[in-house]
């Protein structure tokens, strides 16, 4: 393979340790080949054997395995989506113990954004340098400089959070891929490393505090060092992402049966009108929804006119159920009209769970509501809308992978739905503050 310009790194990763003195963590060193692409970064960890890419332009996070060949690929927003929302509810811990009077506390603003290296809507945090204005008024929420001129030193309320090293070589593209790697494997606040990008300089030496809420000590050492390396990731195989198979949607995920369309929309209506026309409507109905839910296609006015002019009782309890109820005593008589249907619904008898998940989820059943979606994705992979109640079930269960999967599926079957604007909206409301880790920018001074 061709050798590229690169850097090598040697990174030597102290204990951690708990508040009542345990170690949480145990030493370990190893060395990492950095390179870069005009569009890409990629880091090779020797002790694992495993190659990190991250490709600006396929917007995807690819992870090679040496020893098989192999490689898996997840989509760019997963790990910095899943940092936003944690740090997001920690921000949330951090007001309660502040209201109850204990405003110095693990979860300060600064210190989670460090952490989890996300900005939080409305950071007011800033990298202020040491001086005697700065400790009058640098204000709570200041990252502290102190240049030695050996090293630059930063620090939040007295807790050390990153020392850097003053020599080492001009490339800004090495800096800009060294930010990368630590922003990817240790966190680091975002000001800072946005620091090292702008220095240009590649630090010989750099330690960085790798922060948990609650926990204190874990410093990790990188030395670093220009030279020729060999990116190892390319033309392997690609295989799904891993899952431990916890959740039974699992093998739908790394299967490719949604590959394969049943029957074009024409015919798909054509189906749903010919059901109608012989009474049976829910059935007749629920292959239009299937479709709907699919593509996002609109209902035509032949099928409206039939359904909106139909006595069918069965009927008007699913248009009924496809309604938000209004409290929970309406979503408890839904599961039983849900079931009720199960028989008009014919061969379309799974699509009603779709339906059903929602008023699961209001009821705090989650579980139940990842079943029958699952359920649903069993009868037919490319239920897009499912895909995409599924993906809002797994983030709010904290479950970043499995939701941003979910999430690239339903795109992959329907580009564009209308459904996944929301999840748009918020990959673009995170991209506002933190598009470090969306762009691949070669910063200078």
């Amino acid at each position: 393979m061709t050798e590229h310009e690169g850097c090598r790194l040697r990174v030597d990763v102290r204990p951690q340790s708990g508040m009542d003195g345990g170690i949480l963590a145990d030493a370990l060193s190893y060395s990492v080949d950095l390179s870069w692409t005009a569009t890409s970064v990629s880091f090779l960890d020797h002790s694992t054997g495993t190659e990190n890419t991250i490709d600006f332009v396929a917007r995807e996070r690819r992870t090679a395995d040496i020893k098989s060949q192999t490689f898996f690929s997840e989509p760019i927003h997963q790990l910095p989506g899943s940092r936003w929302i944690e740090a997001k509810n920690q921000q949330f811990i951090c007001g309660v113990l502040t209201a109850g009077g204990q405003a110095d506390n693990d979860f300060a603003s600064p210190l989670v954004e460090h952490a989890l290296s996300v900005l939080l809507p409305g950071s007011k945090t800033r990298i202020r340098k040491e001086s005697l204005f700065s400790s009058l008024f640098g204000g709570r929420d200041s990252i502290r400089h102190v240049d030695d001129g050996g090293s630059n030193r930063f620090s939040f309320a007295k807790r050390s959070l990153l020392s850097v090293a003053a020599d080492g070589p001009m490339n800004a593209d090495a800096a800009n891929a060294y930010a990368h790697f630590l922003r990817a494997r240790f966190g680091g606040h975002p000001a800072l490393l946005e620091h090292l990008s702008r220095r240009g300089q590649l630090p010989t030496s750099l330690t960085i505090a790798s922060l948990e809420p609650m926990q204190t000590g874990g410093e990790v050492t990188v030395q670093a060092e220009l030279a020729r390396v060999t990116p190892a990731g390319r033309g392997f195989e690609q295989v799904p992402a891993p899952l431990d198979g916890s959740q039974s949607v699992d093998k739908i995920l790394q299967a490719t049966t949604w590959q394969s369309v049943a029957g074009t929309p024409d015919e798909r209506i054509s189906r749903s009108l010919s059901l109608v026309h012989e009474n049976r409507e829910v059935e007749g109905l629920l292959v239009f929804l299937e479709l709907a839910l699919e593509q996002g296609t609109a209902m035509p006015p032949e099928l409206a006119g039939v359904i909106n002019t139909s006595n069918d009782q069965d009927l008007d309890l699913l248009l009924t159920l496809l309604r938000p109820m209004s409290d929970e005593e309406a979503a408890r008589l839904a599961i039983q009209g849900f079931e009720r249907l199960r028989g008009p619904a014919g061969e379309q008898a799974h699509l009603l769970g779709t339906f059903e998940a929602p008023v699961r989820r209001a009821l705090k059943e989650p579980m139940v509501a990842i079943e029958l979606l699952t359920q649903a994705l069993v009868a037919n992979p490319r239920l897009t809308g499912a895909y995409k109640d599924l993906g809002d079930l797994f983030l709010q269960m904290f479950d970043a992978r499995r939701a941003w999967m979910c999430w690239s599926r339903a795109r992959s079957i329907a580009p564009g739905l209308e459904l996944l604007q929301d999840v748009t909206a918020f990959e673009e409301a995170f991209g506002v503050d933190n598009s470090a880790y969306l762009l691949w920018r070669t910063l200078t001074k």
